[in-house]
């Protein structure tokens, strides 16, 4: 036992083990809640969206995610810790990168309160503003290369839309 809990002290062990035995105990007779785990949506989330085109993207999201809500219980999961989070990210990444993310756990946690009914209420995240539109334009580089790859009778229509702005 001492190797699954990572401690060698009898008393710690002791109260996980009496941990365990009492939540089987408060959800049976008690009729509350069993306690899920952010791990454990995460899992049942994985399976049921698999079908989704950004699944490798959500898994890549998740996994930054798992260094700030391993094991946490969904029902700590609250404003404060996901605002917390946000400006974690935010720090690193663009407002659209960011509200990426917070997209991802809001769905999990929405799923986990209207779909699976583990808990009562899912908190509001806030977003980031974000401009309407992404404006982009290639570089001059980008824009010889391109030509460079384009046979004769198409760079005439490429250089007309790149300098009106065609889309």
């Amino acid at each position: 036992m001492e190797a699954d809990l990572h401690t060698a002290d009898k008393t710690q062990a002791q109260e996980y083990h009496d941990q365990l035995k009492a939540e089987p105990w408060r959800v049976q007779c008690l009729g509350a809640k069993p306690k899920y785990t952010w791990d454990e949506a995460v899992c049942k989330f994985l399976l049921e969206t698999q079908h989704k085109a950004t699944h490798e993207r959500d898994k890549e999201k998740l996994r930054w995610l798992q260094q700030l809500l391993r094991n946490k219980p969904l029902h700590e999961i609250d404003r404060e810790l996901i605002d917390h989070i946000a400006q974690s990210k935010a720090k690193e990444t663009s407002p659209s990168t960011t509200n990426r993310l917070l997209a991802l756990i809001r769905s999990i946690l929405r799923k986990a309160c209207h779909d699976w009914e583990w808990i009562d209420k899912a908190p509001k995240i806030k977003l980031f503003p974000e401009p309407k539109r992404r404006v982009r334009w290639l570089t001059p580089e980008q824009v010889k290369r391109l030509l460079g790859e384009l046979p004769t009778h198409q760079q005439d229509m490429v250089i007309f839309a790149l300098s009106t702005g065609l889309r």
